[in-house]
């Protein structure tokens, strides 16, 4: 899978299914950077906000931006993230 057949299929879609070995290729990365980012996802911290209300939950999230004419992703500045109670109640 191109780059490209990614960009198209995220501008016309909203979303893009890849097999781990286009992930790969597309990102730059291998079996040792996917080993990393699961010992970084086994140690996520508690949701503080779930907590408040009794529940545990773990969660990272990040946003980026994606520019269809370049196929360019840019990571965006961290934020906490707020789900609105009627969306998903805990």
């Amino acid at each position: 899978m191109t780059p490209e057949h990614v960009a198209q299929q995220l501008t016309e879609v909203g979303i893009c299914l890849m097999r781990p070995a286009g992930l790969n290729s597309c990102l730059g990365t291998d079996a040792d950077a996917w080993t990393r980012f699961a010992a970084h996802w086994e140690d996520l911290a508690p949701d503080p906000y779930a907590a408040e209300l009794g529940t545990r939950r773990l969660r990272r999230y990040g946003h980026f931006l994606f520019s269809p004419p370049s196929g360019e992703f840019k990571p965006m500045a961290h934020d906490a993230f707020v789900q609105p109670e009627d969306s998903n109640p805990l």
